[in-house]
């Protein structure tokens, strides 16, 4: 693997609701990206997000080269019994029968094999061509490496994003997609690193697991579950693992949320709805607040120019006033000149006659 910095693009705004301020929340030297490892906390929605960041083409080229995957015979068979407890929790909780089922970011293929293996019909699409390639030829899978092709694939019973979403340059609009793939019925099943237990990775030697070159977003139960209702669907289970460091959210259409669960249901759809209105009006009072610093700052220009101005006339009428002064004291003087010369004047005629 060429261990060297990598072409970049920096953001000017938050990938997932587009407001402009952000704190840097986290800062650390990184090989791939020059300028380093630098996350930013989005003061509108939270969102945490890696900027600058890999373009999709250096991402591309660091996933060919990865080796973090490559399984041995007995590793890989553990793996994919690994996977087929994920899918039994997620048919548990989302009420599923096998069917149709999309994983999207299937790397090798060890989560379709489980499928498979299950009675589902699955379908994978991989935009590494390494990975992509080894699925088909190792495990005679269908998967796709042009994203594009979703829209022209017919809808899912499930689609599983396992540790995709964190790679993602446009996560909203690819959340709609999959939201509009899926069946009526139909579960949306997400995991994520969770940035939660950021200083856990640490701790136990698995940063990188977490803090990644590859990894342009991070997320709390709160930006992921913000992220899922922008795209219309509504989170029936969430779960923040301490023990695997790990966020997963399952989530449906809300009709079929109400029929699964009943008008109970309803409240929480609303509640979600709710706090996604009230974020999208928390994002429009920051921007409209990032407006103000530079009008506050005119302002007390003009403020301080107008006291200045009033100092400066108070000054010019106080030597105005002073001048007055001066002038009425000579006048006086004047004055009582004039007139001890008139009574002088006075004097000597008198003294004349």
């Amino acid at each position: 693997m060429q261990l060297q910095s990598m072409p970049t693009e920096t953001l000017k705004a938050c990938p997932s609701c587009g407001a402009t301020q952000a704190d840097l929340v986290w800062q650390q030297a990184e090989t791939f990206i020059a300028e380093g490892l630098n996350l930013y906390s989005c003061r509108a929605c939270g969102q945490i997000y890696l900027n600058p960041r890999l373009t999709l083409e250096s991402t591309t080229v660091l996933e060919n080269q990865s080796e973090v995957y490559v399984y041995s015979e007995a590793a890989e068979q553990q793996e994919i019994a690994l996977k087929a407890s994920i899918l039994a929790h997620i048919e548990q909780h989302g009420q599923l029968k096998p069917g149709r089922m999309l994983d999207l970011g299937c790397n090798r293929g060890l989560l379709l094999v489980a499928a498979q293996q299950r009675g589902w019909q699955p379908v994978g699409i991989e935009l590494s061509p390494v990975a992509a390639e080894i699925a088909r030829q190792r495990y005679g899978l269908i998967v796709y490496s042009d994203p594009t092709s979703l829209a022209q694939l017919e809808a899912f019973d499930l689609i599983t994003c396992w540790h995709v979403l964190e790679h993602l340059h446009e996560p909203v609009a690819f959340v709609q997609e999959l939201a509009a793939a899926l069946k009526p019925e139909g579960v949306l099943a997400i995991q994520v690193p969770a940035y939660q237990f950021r200083d856990q990775f640490i701790e136990q030697g698995q940063a990188g697991s977490l803090l990644s070159v590859v990894h342009t977003l991070y997320f709390t139960v709160s930006t992921l579950t913000r992220l899922v209702t922008q795209a219309g669907l509504c989170v029936f289970y969430c779960n923040e693992s301490p023990e695997y460091r790990m966020l997963t959210v399952y989530a449906c259409h809300p009709q079929a949320l109400m029929a699964r669960l009943g008008p109970p249901a309803w409240l929480l759809y609303d509640l979600q709805q709710a706090t996604m209105r009230n974020a999208e009006l928390t994002t429009q009072l920051h921007e409209a607040q990032a407006q103000i610093p530079p009008l506050t700052t005119t302002t007390n220009e003009l403020q301080q120019y107008v006291a200045t101005l009033e100092a400066t006339l108070a000054n010019k009428n106080a030597h105005i006033a002073q001048l007055e002064s001066q002038i009425n004291t000579l006048e006086s003087g004047r004055i009582l000149r004039l007139l001890k010369a008139l009574l002088q004047a006075k004097h000597i005629t008198k003294a004349n006659e």
